[in-house]
């Protein structure tokens, strides 16, 4: 389906950089869902660089490098989740069991 030339535009119409960062992180689960790795990495990077607390971003990113076995980066993000909100229980089991594997 095309976009219509009247259709807004989400990006310019979110005002501040953490509404972009939204809009980023949703592109960026709809190329994980269409199964865009590169996408779907590129977004979601792009969501963190506009609004680095966007915590929905580094879930996403995290959630990302553990699809791919990449356990360092997966854990670097589920850290910088539990820098931001020490109480965030999903970032903390999954950095608990990331690092009884190792």
């Amino acid at each position: 389906m095309k976009q219509s030339k009247t259709s807004p535009n989400f990006f310019d119409l979110a005002e501040d950089s953490a509404n972009k960062a939204g809009v980023l992180n949703n592109i960026a689960m709809c190329y994980e869902k269409k199964g865009d790795k590169i996408n779907e990495e590129k977004y979601f990077l792009q969501a963190i660089s506009y609004d680095p607390k966007s915590v929905n971003a580094m879930n996403g990113i995290a959630a990302f490098y553990l699809r791919q076995g990449d356990k360092e980066k997966a854990s670097m993000y589920f850290r910088k989740i539990l820098d931001l909100n020490p109480e965030d229980a999903v970032a903390k089991s999954k950095l608990d069991s990331l690092n009884s594997v190792r």
